[in-house]
Protein backbone atom coordinates (compact mmCIF):
# COMPACT_ATOMS: atom_id res chain seq x y z
CA UNK A 1 0.00 0.00 0.00
CA UNK A 2 1.23 3.55 -1.09
CA UNK A 3 1.02 6.29 1.97
CA UNK A 4 -1.27 8.21 -0.02
CA UNK A 5 -3.74 5.23 -0.10
CA UNK A 6 -3.08 5.05 3.38
CA UNK A 7 -3.77 8.24 4.34
CA UNK A 8 -7.21 8.02 2.85
CA UNK A 9 -7.99 4.75 4.58
CA UNK A 10 -7.02 6.56 7.98
CA UNK A 11 -8.88 9.97 6.67
CA UNK A 12 -12.14 7.65 5.99
CA UNK A 13 -11.67 6.29 9.57
CA UNK A 14 -11.22 9.33 11.63
CA UNK A 15 -14.09 11.11 9.92
CA UNK A 16 -16.25 8.03 10.52
CA UNK A 17 -15.71 7.69 13.77
CA UNK A 18 -13.94 10.65 15.87
CA UNK A 19 -14.07 13.70 13.34
CA UNK A 20 -11.82 16.19 12.26
CA UNK A 21 -11.45 18.76 15.30
CA UNK A 22 -7.44 18.98 16.05
CA UNK A 23 -7.11 16.10 13.65
CA UNK A 24 -4.49 18.33 11.02
CA UNK A 25 -1.56 18.17 13.14
CA UNK A 26 -1.98 14.57 13.98
CA UNK A 27 -2.39 13.64 10.36
CA UNK A 28 0.97 15.06 9.71
CA UNK A 29 2.55 13.14 12.36
CA UNK A 30 0.94 9.51 10.72
CA UNK A 31 2.25 10.45 7.44
CA UNK A 32 5.45 11.40 8.22
CA UNK A 33 5.19 7.88 9.94
CA UNK A 34 3.99 6.27 7.20
CA UNK A 35 6.76 7.35 5.24
CA UNK A 36 9.38 6.27 7.41
CA UNK A 37 8.34 2.94 7.42
CA UNK A 38 7.61 3.22 3.56
CA UNK A 39 11.44 4.17 3.11
CA UNK A 40 12.82 1.86 5.78
CA UNK A 41 10.60 -1.40 4.85
CA UNK A 42 7.83 -2.11 2.36
CA UNK A 43 4.15 -1.60 1.22
CA UNK A 44 3.45 -4.61 3.20
CA UNK A 45 4.51 -3.09 6.58
CA UNK A 46 3.12 0.33 5.23
CA UNK A 47 -0.39 -1.22 4.66
CA UNK A 48 -0.24 -3.25 8.28
CA UNK A 49 0.06 -0.38 10.06
CA UNK A 50 -2.46 1.63 8.61
CA UNK A 51 -4.98 -1.39 9.45
CA UNK A 52 -4.12 -1.26 12.96
CA UNK A 53 -4.40 2.81 13.30
CA UNK A 54 -7.70 1.86 11.42
CA UNK A 55 -8.83 -0.63 13.75
CA UNK A 56 -7.73 1.48 16.55
CA UNK A 57 -9.86 4.74 15.45
CA UNK A 58 -12.66 2.16 15.00
CA UNK A 59 -12.58 0.05 18.07
CA UNK A 60 -11.53 3.31 20.53
CA UNK A 61 -13.44 5.82 18.58
CA UNK A 62 -10.06 8.20 19.15
CA UNK A 63 -7.32 8.33 17.22
CA UNK A 64 -3.99 6.56 18.64
CA UNK A 65 -0.95 8.55 19.63
CA UNK A 66 1.63 9.53 17.78
CA UNK A 67 4.05 7.60 20.35
CA UNK A 68 2.04 4.59 20.04
CA UNK A 69 2.09 4.37 16.30
CA UNK A 70 5.56 4.77 16.34
CA UNK A 71 5.99 2.26 18.75
CA UNK A 72 3.82 0.13 16.55
CA UNK A 73 5.67 0.82 13.20
CA UNK A 74 8.91 0.18 15.02
CA UNK A 75 8.02 -3.25 16.09
CA UNK A 76 5.95 -4.16 12.75
CA UNK A 77 9.45 -3.05 11.08
CA UNK A 78 11.32 -5.32 12.97
CA UNK A 79 8.67 -8.20 12.82
CA UNK A 80 9.34 -8.10 8.80
CA UNK A 81 12.95 -8.52 9.54
CA UNK A 82 13.91 -4.99 8.94
CA UNK A 83 16.20 -2.72 11.11
CA UNK A 84 15.27 0.48 12.01
CA UNK A 85 18.15 3.25 11.87
CA UNK A 86 19.31 4.82 14.52
CA UNK A 87 18.59 8.30 12.66
CA UNK A 88 15.11 7.43 12.50
CA UNK A 89 12.56 9.19 14.66
CA UNK A 90 11.20 5.12 15.10
CA UNK A 91 14.05 3.86 16.83
CA UNK A 92 12.84 3.03 20.67
CA UNK A 93 16.10 3.36 22.13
Amino acid sequence: MDVETALREIDEANSKHVGSETYERQREEYEQTLREVNRIGDAETVEELTKWICAFIRDEEERPSIGRVDKQASDRLEAAGYDVPLESHLDPA
